[in-house]
């Protein structure tokens, strides 16, 4: 999976010549360029953003769901009344 070879270039800069003329290339090339260097600077202050949130809150560890593992502090609920030897009184 490689680039463009020449033959294929050729073809594409024919294509070019013949939809937008000889005086539209340069204008169109130049705006292109623009694009290009926007969305460039574009994802280099996006992925800097993102590693400075990951610098300033690094990522929790997530627990599932029905996870055995309770919080120190928390207190332990049952839902049914654990096992006794003694008959329960009426």
């Amino acid at each position: 999976m490689g680039g463009l070879s020449g033959w294929e270039l050729i073809v594409v800069f024919v294509v070019v010549l013949l939809i937008f003329g000889p005086r539209k290339i340069p204008e169109v090339a130049r705006g292109i360029g623009k694009a290009l260097g926007s969305m460039r600077r574009l994802t280099a202050e996006l992925q800097r953003e993102i590693n400075l949130a990951e610098l300033e809150d690094p990522p929790k560890r997530i627990r599932p769901e029905g996870s055995s593992e309770a919080e120190p502090d928390a207190p332990v609920i049952r839902s049914t009344p654990p096992d006794s030897t003694e008959p329960r009184q009426k």
